[in-house]
Formats: structure tokens, C-alpha cells, sequence
């Protein structure tokens, strides 16, 4: 569905709109993701999850505005937040206690599809944000599936991460013979291969770590792990570069 979001924005000659299609397509999924992460920790109290769920999706959302946008998305999303945690979920949990539960429910996850959709938006002296951004999909899908491949039937939990970054690398080399054009050296898109190398097994830990425990049923959130740590640190790095 990424992928569809660029090429429609693409299609239209607009590349302007590449960041409002992209959220508009995946926000929902970390909607969806902030909501079932929410429900494996309010079982008892399952509407307390619309909470997570509505911060997540606005995050996410606000990704189409650039940096600017995040930020005004990231404090409305902590006011909201504070009203929910301050409402209680009909449990002992102390204020302090359920705002952070609610913020690793919906941040994370929300702050990964943003940070994508910003990477759209920033300035490189030549080519399209919407191409680093499918450059960053290639990279980490290339990752999962490798993971997915060799770790589903490991018997450790070492061998599907290693076999992720394999596959990482050998779609990274790719594109490092043809790479996007706002790429503008090749010494930039070596840094970012790298560390989405080590981002993509940190995001997958930091997800697992934002359940109760890492058995919980949250497909969604698997969806987007890898992305967590990723996307941000590409972000950065690309406004820093000031390409």
C-alpha cells in the first residue's frame, strides 16, 4: 500500500501530495496498531484503547505537514493523551502509571508512519523525497522478509534478524548501483543502509517491549516495528544532512 500511495502521487505529477496520500494510506495502521496494543493492556476496560488508538492515528497523521506538522501533532497527541490517563481505566494504575502505558500504545507506532511521511517533505538539492522514501520501504521489506524466511523456523531468535540484515544489505547493494537520484553521494545512502541495518532488530525489540509481553496478539504493531527506531533516525539524519 506504500508503494501504491508514491506511485499514485507520482501518477498525478504532484509531488507535493506524496506525504498527505502516504498518511492518508497507512495512518490507519497505526490506528490500528496504537488500538490493539491498547487492548492487550485493557482487556478489563477495552474502550480505554480508543485512546491509544485516536493519539496513534493523529501522530501518523500529522507526517504530511513535515517536521512542523509532527510537532504540533506530538503535542496534541500528549495533551489527549493526559485527559485519557486522567480519566483512569478502572484500575489501580496511578496517572503516571497509564500516561505511560498509553504513550508507548500510541507513539511509537504513530511517530513511525509520521517520521515516513515527513521524509517526503524535506528539501534535497535534486530528485524527490518519495524516492528516499522507497528507498527506505525497499530496505526494511527486504529485511522482514528475510526475517520472516529463515526466522519463522529457527530455532534462536539470533537467525532471523541475521538473515534480515543479509537480505538488507543485498537489496542495499542494488541500490547503491542505481541509486534514487536525491541521493546526492553514495556515501549518504551507505550511512543510511547502515544504520537501517541496526535500526530494523531495534525497532522489532522496542515493539516487543511495548506489549505486555512479547507473545501479545498485535499484528499490526509487527507491521510497523521495524520502522520504529528506522524511519526517526532516517529522518534526522536527512535534515541534518540537508540534502
Amino acid at each position: 500500500m506504500a508503494f501504491i500511495s508514491i506511485v499514485i502521487a507520482d501518477y498525478l505529477k504532484r509531488p507535493s501530495s506524496t506525504s498527505l496520500i502516504f498518511v492518508l494510506v497507512i495512518a490507519p495502521i497505526a490506528g490500528l496498531a496504537g488500538l490493539q496494543i491498547g487492548n492487550t493492556w485493557f482487556g478489563k476496560r477495552k474502550e480505554v484503547r480508543a485512546w491509544t488508538a485516536g493519539v496513534a492515528y493523529l501522530v501518523a497523521l500529522s507526517g504530511f505537514a513535515g517536521l512542523q506538522g509532527i510537532l504540533i501533532g506530538s503535542v496534541i497527541g500528549l495533551v489527549t493523551l493526559s485527559i485519557g490517563s486522567s480519566m483512569g481505566d478502572g484500575s489501580r494504575r496511578t496517572f503516571s502509571e497509564l500516561f505511560d502505558i498509553m504513550f508507548r500504545a500510541a507513539f511509537p507506532v504513530g511517530f513511525a508512519v509520521a517520521s515516513m511521511a515527513a521524509i517526503t517533505t524535506l528539501s534535497y538539492s535534486k530528485g524527490e523525497g518519495a524516492y528516499v522514501l522507497m528507498a527506505l520501504l525497499l530496505l526494511v521489506s527486504a529485511y522482514e522478509a528475510g526475517d520472516f524466511i529463515v526466522g519463522s523456523g529457527a530455532n534462536n531468535a539470533i537467525e532471523g534478524p541475521i538473515s534480515g540484515v543479509f537480505s538488507l544489505l543485498v537489496v542495499a547493494f542494488a541500490l547503491f548501483l542505481i541509486p534514487p537520484a536525491a541521493f546526492v553521494s553514495s556515501t549518504i545512502f551507505i550511512l543510511l543502509a547502515f544504520l537501517a541495518a541496526i535500526c530494523c532488530p531495534v525497532g522489532q525489540m522496542l515493539g516487543s517491549g511495548l506489549l505486555p509481553n512479547s507473545l501479545a496478539w498485535a499484528p499490526a504493531l509487527r507491521r510497523l516495528d521495524s520502522y520504529i527506531v528506522t524511519a526517526p533516525v532516517w529522518l534526522l539524519v536527512l535534515y541534518l544532512l540537508n540534502l
